[in-house]
């Protein structure tokens, strides 16, 4: 017998990690003969080959690594390839050749996961140009790269890239500087922001310090909104630059950023920044939002934060939420304000008592006691939890035990509902505030709520909580220990029930302490075959369970006598503690073979447990935990069997053919077991005469495991064109990964030419651009392409498009689309965006739009200058295309002039699009109102000028950026009869962030043009308060407008002057000077004036 022969036998009967290891062992001490035995292994199957493998790489054989980094088993060219990083790195040149797609990532991993840094970047660098025939792919490979090769590349490579943190982490200033070039040069700031924002916070993660350097592209070039992907790394904004941040935040930029996190509401909080205060008074109006921010500063700051925040606002009631963050004393404060003047409104009795909240015990004692009298039992649960809310508001210990004494009085007799609103709000009290004295009373409310009749499970879980609470927060008090065991053991004898929660919930001492403590009772239950209480305190020591020998062995006990249920819950119990795992899951085979049934056991025994196979793999193990009437196989882990001796995995497949075969068992049963079968090692030629059966599922079940193996490519493809094709196309994109391009060629090649179903067909296109050299993948697809059907021809234009633009063959493909007679290839080659195509290519791919966008087919001239709009800046062609689609009377199609009017009108910012826009503006004036008032026809010209208005209207109110074409196109409408339009685009063309001067001239040229016009002037009034309510920043100066507008003056001034008393006094919760403002505008010379402001309300009474 061979050495080798030896080896095999002897490591045969090991665990798999034990035979890894002896097999490492045996390498290492064996350098003579290595060589022929792992030539001998290498002849074998595969078994014998990864042992072979793991032998080659921990003694880093040169000759093996050179010979297998390329081989067709993916696994082993993975060993290979990880280990040549460091044996011999100029054997992964030859990797490359022919590489299928798998193995061309697995270079690339292996590349950037290699930590030898002068010797990773040199390979990165020879290897980045190999990778040129693959289009984009090789990007991956930047982040081992040196800086000079990441900096010539990334330019033209940026629209690409997708591992942005691994390339961050490695060249953090590279990556920053080209992305800001790119920022500097990108027409459309939105869509770049959106499509980057993670690359930057990548950045952000790995270079804090680069904050400034983005926050300053932020102030550069803005977006409408902020870009969601940063909203997360706001706390490293805050870090680095509080107060820009809280500036960011006070502006409308920062109204797209939503809810703040804890931890940058904290950092924000505690910067001592002085923009501080203007974030403050940008939240008053928010009570949620101001008590989150004073919540997190230190107590000391909170009253200066608070008074700051509301200079200057009415004298509004103080919600509760700002009480709970201000100091007790101020809170005090407030509330006997806010109560004494609801008790001259007449407030219920309720709302005066939610203020009391917050006033000293003493002092409210009697309020509280008479609110637990009342007849209601609603009103006295409201008095009783709001009576331990005070209590525990005021910190002070004498206050709880003087509500728990109260409580033990009264609640004996009360109802179910009562007593659960007084638990529960005594489960909220702080541990520490519960002192010796009140224990008894405490006892008293619990064992009064264990003999209550109409008790519930609510009110044990609440009890329950209290005395875990107490003993994680009182545990080095022998008294409050004491008192919180005693009320678990209570609460389990009359309950029978007991949760205590995650496994965090107690200390681990608490724990153990409370097993012995419990130890009558769980032996009481164990006798009764009751094991909750068992496995509630397991599941509470987790995987220190093995800490308490008498715990293990109840445990043990349940495993073997209790119910199936328990059973299964206390063996996931049993195995947590790893040390002792192995010999608890041979210790549970021995005792019975069924538990190989179980979750946790099987997978120790396929992982680690593989000696212990035996029992599991041959007839069903029936018994304790395996019902005889299951049709059973071992439910092991398939990528585990790539670690079993070939005798286990012999019979694993008999045991999944047995089951196939057997047809009285339900179908989804045989599909599972012949789907198994084909990620099993070793399971592909079961799988395979499977996927031929008759019977569809069971075929369609193997079909999807053959996707590991380039040799089933043949057999998926011969499926293509029957009923099968659907799972057979998806099992061969997978199967594809592993087969070389030499290969895969010719087989696409015959499924793009045949009469194969055209979603066949379709995934060949795709596999085709993805799996093929680029010139490669050009040249088959447009040698298919003339003759295709249509839906073919469109997947290939748009995989062309994203992948293949960089060849002849890739251009001539997405530009046939031109010529194209059918929609389909034509809206492919519509569909694809700007910064999905590389910056040398977007001039070129603007024009092909531009072409698509004057075709006869509205459906397509429609999509087409929908898109034109993002393709704009790279097509100086394009806003003369979209003003002549807006104004062509002659095209009444409502999709085209729409969609070319919504396109127009979005690049009305810049100058060649606004004066197109005023171009097709004057246009459709020309044109007239005819036809006027037709059946089928009125005013057509008058309906896309008001549609464009409204547009640009809307969005010069959300973006200021178009204010100036708004304020164009007024004085353009305002010459003819839409004066209605024109005074709407004058208003949102009002920068309401300008001196009071200038607001105050722009209001009047808005109410000019409402002259005469009351109605218009009302709608007017309601926008801007909209606008006004909507808006961020201070309201003050808005004071002097009001006054220069209300002065004896038009309708229409005085009602924009109503509009804007009516939004700002209400966001300030009507402070003097805004109350003055109302009482001016009421004695106004005009009658509608006087009337609508006669309908603001400063107060509700």
């Amino acid at each position: 017998m061979s050495s080798t022969a030896q080896l095999l036998q002897r490591v045969a009967s090991l665990a798999a990690p034990e035979r890894d290891q002896e097999v490492v062992r045996y390498a290492r001490s064996s350098q003579d003969n290595l060589a022929s035995v792992l030539a001998e292994l290498d002849a074998g199957g595969m078994y014998e080959r990864r042992l072979g493998a793991l032998m080659a790489v921990a003694t880093r054989d040169a000759a093996w690594i050179t010979a297998h980094v390329a081989d067709e088993d993916a696994a082993l060219s993975r060993w290979a390839m990880k280990a040549a990083m460091v044996a011999c790195p100029q054997a992964l040149d030859a990797s490359l050749e022919d590489a299928p797609a798998v193995r061309r990532a697995a270079l690339i991993n292996a590349v950037l996961q290699s930590h030898h840094g002068a010797k990773r970047t040199a390979l990165a660098d020879r290897l980045f140009p190999l990778f040129a025939e693959w289009s984009t792919e090789g990007v991956g490979l930047l982040a081992a790269c040196s800086p000079g090769v990441v900096a010539s590349a990334l330019p033209s490579l940026l629209h690409a890239v997708t591992r942005w943190r691994s390339l961050a982490r490695a060249h953090p200033a590279i990556v920053l500087e080209t992305l800001r070039a790119d920022l500097a040069a990108a027409p459309a700031v939105d869509k770049w922001w959106n499509k980057y924002a993670t690359a930057l916070q990548s950045i952000l993660r790995v270079s804090p310090a680069s904050a400034t350097a983005i926050l300053g592209a932020l102030d550069d070039r803005p977006p409408t909104t902020f870009p969601s992907g940063l909203r997360s790394s706001l706390n490293i904004f805050a870090r680095t630059a509080p107060g820009r941040v809280l500036t960011l935040l006070t502006s409308e930029l920062g109204t797209g950023v939503g809810y703040l996190a804890p931890n940058l509401i904290r950092t924000l909080a505690r910067s001592g920044a002085p923009e501080l205060v203007d974030y403050a008074r940008s939240v008053s109006g928010n009570s949620y939002d101001l008590a989150r921010l004073l919540s997190a500063q230190p107590p000391r700051d909170r009253a200066a934060t608070y008074n700051a925040a509301v200079a200057g606002r009415g004298g509004a009631q103080v919600d509760g939420v700002i009480l709970d963050a201000l100091p007790r004393a101020l809170a005090a404060e407030f509330a006997r304000r806010d109560r004494k003047a609801g008790e001259e409104k007449g407030d219920s009795w309720q709302v005066l008592l939610f203020k009391d909240v917050y006033l000293p015990p003493a002092e409210v004692r009697e309020p509280f006691l008479e609110g637990t009298r009342r007849p209601g039992a609603d009103e006295r649960s409201t008095a009783w939890a709001l009576f331990v809310r005070n209590a525990v508001y005021s910190g002070d210990p004498t206050a709880v035990t003087a509500v728990v004494v109260a409580a033990a009085e009264r609640l004996r007799n009360e109802q179910s509902p009562v007593r659960l609103s007084a638990i529960s709000s005594f489960s909220s009290v702080p541990a520490r505030l519960w002192t010796i004295e009140a224990l008894p009373h405490l006892t008293t409310v619990f064992q009064d709520a264990l003999d209550a009749p109409d008790t519930n499970d609510n009110a044990w879980s609440e009890l329950i909580m209290v005395a875990i609470r107490m003993l994680r927060e009182r545990g080095s008090s022998p008294e409050h220990v004491k008192w919180a065991m005693d009320c678990l053991t209570r609460a389990n004898v009359a309950a029978r029930m007991f949760h205590i929660g995650r496994r965090d919930t107690l200390p681990r001492r608490q724990a153990m302490a409370l097993c012995k403590t419990l130890r009558p009772i769980i032996d009481a239950d164990l006798n009764r075959n009751d094991c909750n209480l068992v496995i509630a305190l397991a599941q509470v020591l987790g995987k220190h369970v093995n800490d308490v020998p008498e715990l293990e062995a109840d445990l043990l006990r349940a495993i073997q006598n209790g119910k199936r249920y328990y059973a299964i819950q206390a063996v996931d119990c049993w195995l947590l503690p790893k040390p002792t795992r192995h010999d608890r899951v041979r210790q549970l085979m021995d005792f019975s073979p069924s538990a190989a049934d179980l979750a946790p056991v099987a997978k120790a025994l396929s992982w680690s447990c593989t000696e212990l196979l035996g029992a599991a793999l041959g007839s069903p193990p029936y018994g304790r935990f395996l019902n005889k009437q299951t049709a059973w196989s071992f439910p092991a882990d398939s990528r585990a069997t790539r670690r079993w001796t070939p005798e286990q995995t012999t019979a694993y497949l008999a045991q999944l053919s047995y089951l196939v075969s057997k047809k009285d068992l339900p179908t989804w049963h045989r599909c599972n077991a012949a789907r198994t079968a084909g990620s099993v090692t070793g399971g592909l030629d079961l799988a395979r005469e499977l996927a031929k059966s008759d019977n569809l599922p069971i075929s369609e079940a193997a079909l999807m495991s053959l996707s590991s193996s380039p040799d089933d490519l043949p057999l998926l493809f011969s499926f293509a064109d029957n009923d099968k094709a659907r799972v057979a196309m998806y099992a061969a994109t997978r199967a594809s990964r592993f087969v070389k391009p030499s290969r895969l060629e010719p087989l696409l090649e015959g499924i793009l030419t045949s009469k194969a179903k055209v979603t066949s067909r379709k995934e060949a296109v795709r596999l085709a651009a993805q799996r093929l050299p680029a010139p490669h993948a050009a040249s088959l697809l447009q040698r298919i392409v003339p003759e295709a059907h249509k839906d073919v021809r469109a997947a290939a234009i748009s995989f062309a498009a994203f992948q293949l633009l960089g060849t002849d063959g890739g251009w001539a493909i997405v530009s046939s689309a031109a010529n194209d007679k059918d929609e389909a290839p034509r809206l492919a080659a519509i569909r694809v965006k700007p910064l999905d195509v590389a910056p040398e290519y977007r001039e070129r791919y603007a024009q092909l739009v531009g072409v698509l966008s004057q075709t006869d087919d509205d459906n397509v001239a429609s999509m087409a200058l929908v898109t034109l709009e993002w393709w704009a800046p790279y097509s100086a062609s394009a806003p003369v295309i979209l003003g002549n689609a807006a104004a062509d009377m002659a095209r009444p199609s409502r999709s085209v002039w729409q969609s070319a009017a919504m396109a127009l009108v979005k690049i009305s910012d810049t100058p060649s699009g606004q004066k197109s826009l005023c171009d097709a503006m004057a246009s459709l004036v020309a044109h007239g109102p005819e036809p006027d008032a037709e059946d089928k026809w009125d005013r057509p010209a008058d309906r896309r000028i008001a549609f464009m208005a409204d547009h640009i209207d809307t969005l010069a109110e959300r973006d200021r950026k178009y204010g100036a074409t708004a304020l164009t196109l007024s004085r353009l409408l305002a010459q003819h009869d839409f004066i209605s339009d024109a005074a709407n685009l004058r208003l949102s063309a009002t920068d309401l962030d300008k001196d009071a001067a200038t607001v105050v001239e722009e209001l009047r040229e808005v109410a000019f043009l409402c002259t005469d016009r009351p109605v218009l002037a009302a709608e007017l009034g309601h926008e801007l308060k909209d606008r006004l309510q909507c808006r961020r920043g201070n309201d003050e100066q808005f004071l002097a407008v009001v006054r220069d507008l209300a002065a004896p003056s038009t309708a229409a001034e005085g009602l924009l002057a109503v509009a804007i008393v009516d939004a700002c006094g209400g966001r300030g919760d009507w402070p003097h000077d805004w109350r003055n403002m109302v009482k001016l505008l009421r004695n106004h010379a005009v009658p509608d004036v006087r009337g609508r402001a006669k309908q603001i309300k400063t107060a509700d009474a």
